[in-house]
């Protein structure tokens, strides 16, 4: 899955948000720089009794804006079925995205 989005008015932000369905890798690239927020080689990454994973972030310097990634796996067969992404930018459902 992966998506891209902005943020902002004044101050003007990328978004880019990617997850590798297969290894679990989570990242997240602000303004073309990238962090990665999960490690396909952690146990964790993999096995977790989470059904919803909260991503919050603080983005801008002079226009801060507080962003929010949920990602939802399925309760069951996680692993083989489509998983539910929303993105919440200051309280308000900016996008949502269904799909591996």
């Amino acid at each position: 899955m992966k998506f891209t989005f902005d943020i902002g008015n004044e101050e003007k932000h990328r978004v880019e948000f990617e997850r590798n369905w297969f290894s679990g890798r989570t990242t997240i690239k602000v303004d073309g720089e990238s962090a990665q927020l999960k490690n396909p080689w952690l146990l964790t990454t993999h096995f977790n009794l989470e059904f919803v994973k909260k991503f919050e972030f603080t983005v801008g310097r002079k226009e801060c804006h507080e962003l929010v990634i949920e990602h939802e796996r399925p309760k069951y067969m996680g692993g083989f079925k489509p998983h539910d992404y929303r993105m919440i930018v200051d309280g308000v459902l900016l996008q949502k995205h269904h799909g591996y």
